[in-house]
C-alpha cells in the first residue's frame, strides 16, 4: 500500500506542476492527493504500531522523526538551490525519483502479515459513536496542520525574498528541532505521556499566538524553531498513546479511526478559514484559528 502510494504521488506532482499550464489540472490532483493519503498513511501507523516495541515507542518515534528530520534539514536548502538554478520541472522531477527510490528499502523488508476482514461501514460508525467522542475532538486537533503546511509557507514567503534564503531559515529551524527530539522520547517512555503531552500542547499553542507579531525574517526564524520544537514535542506522546491505544484494541480499527479524525479535523479547519476569509484577510485570523485547534490535543 505505501509503496503504490508513492506512484500515485509521483502523478499527482505531475498534474500539480500541470497547473500551470491548466487549471483543469486542479480537479485530478485533488483526487491523486486524497488517494496517496489513504493508501500511505493508515498502512505506515499500522506497520509501526504493529511492529513497535510498546517500553520503547517514544524512543523509536523520535528516532525516525530525526531520521526525518535529517533529510529536512538538507531538503529546503536543495529545493531553494534547485529552484535558483533550474526550474519548477526540476524540482517536481528530482522529488519524484527520490520518492520511487524509496521504495527498494520498504519493499526488501520482509512483512509478516495475516490477512483479516476489515468491515468497512463500521468505520464511520465509531467515528461517531459517544465512546469515541473525546478521542475524535483531541485528533481533530490536527486541523492545525492544515494551516501549517499550506499558508505557514506561504506567509514565509512573502516575509523572506529568495528560495535559498527561504530553504537556509526552514533548514535552519528543523536543525534546532532535531538536537531535542530523541531526548522527548526518552521522556515519553519514562515518565507520564499524557503529561508531557498536555504541557507541550500549551506551548505549542503559544506559538501560533506568537505569530500575531512576525514581520521580520529573524522572527520567522525564531516562531518556526519554536513552533517545529514543540509540534515534535507533542506528537512523540501522541503517537505514542495512539500505538498503545492500538496494540491494546485493534490496530487498524484505531489506526482508521485516527486518520479519519484527523481529516475531519482539516476539513473543519478548511471550512472555518473560508468562513473567516470571507470577513478579513488577515494572517492573524488563520494563526488564531490554528492555536484553537491545537489545545484539542488536551483531551486525549
Amino acid at each position: 500500500s505505501m509503496a503504490w502510494s508513492t506512484v500515485v504521488q509521483v502523478i499527482y506532482y505531475a498534474c500539480f506542476f500541470s497547473v500551470a499550464y491548466s487549471w483543469w489540472f486542479l480537479w485530478p490532483a485533488a483526487v491523486l492527493y486524497a488517494w496517496q493519503k489513504a493508501l500511505y498513511w493508515p498502512a505506515y501507523h499500522a506497520d509501526f504500531a504493529r511492529y513497535s516495541d510498546q517500553t520503547e515507542e517514544g524512543r523509536e518515534i523520535s528516532g525516525l522523526s530525526v531520521a526525518l528530520l535529517l533529510v529536512y534539514v538538507a531538503g529546503p536548502i536543495l529545493a531553494g538551490i534547485l529552484l535558483t538554478v533550474g526550474s519548477w520541472w526540476l524540482l517536481f522531477a528530482v522529488g519524484s525519483v527520490v520518492i520511487l527510490l524509496s521504495n527498494w528499502p520498504l519493499l526488501k523488508t520482509p512483512e509478516i502479515f495475516t490477512p483479516r476482514e476489515f468491515p468497512y461501514v463500521d468505520t464511520y460508525r465509531r467515528l461517531i459513536a459517544p465512546l469515541e467522542r473525546r478521542n475524535l475532538l483531541a485528533y481533530m486537533g490536527f486541523g492545525e496542520e492544515l494551516i501549517v503546511l499550506v499558508l505557514w509557507p506561504v506567509f514565509i514567503s512573502i516575509v523572506i525574498s529568495g528560495y535559498i534564503a527561504i530553504g537556509a531559515v526552514v533548514a535552519s529551524t528543523t536543525l534546532v528541532t532535531m538536537l531535542t527530539t530523541l531526548y522527548v522520547g526518552k521522556l515519553a517512555d519514562e515518565h507520564h505521556k499524557r503529561a508531557i503531552l498536555k504541557f507541550s500542547t500549551i506551548l505549542y499553542a503559544f506559538g501560533w499566538l506568537a505569530r500575531l507579531l512576525v514581520v521580520t525574517p529573524w522572527q520567522v526564524f525564531a516562531v518556526d524553531a519554536w513552533s517545529r520544537l514543540t509540534k515534535n514535542v507533542v506528537a512523540v506522546p501522541l503517537t505514542a498513546l495512539t500505538y498503545e491505544r492500538a496494540k491494546n484494541h485493534s490496530v487498524m480499527n484505531t489506526v482508521v479511526f485516527f486518520e479519519m479524525s484527523l481529516v475531519v479535523g482539516k476539513l473543519v479547519a478548511a471550512l472555518v478559514l473560508l468562513v473567516v476569509f470571507s470577513f478579513t484577510t488577515s494572517w492573524s485570523a488563520a494563526w488564531l484559528v490554528a492555536a484553537g485547534m491545537t489545545l484539542l490535543y488536551l483531551l486525549l
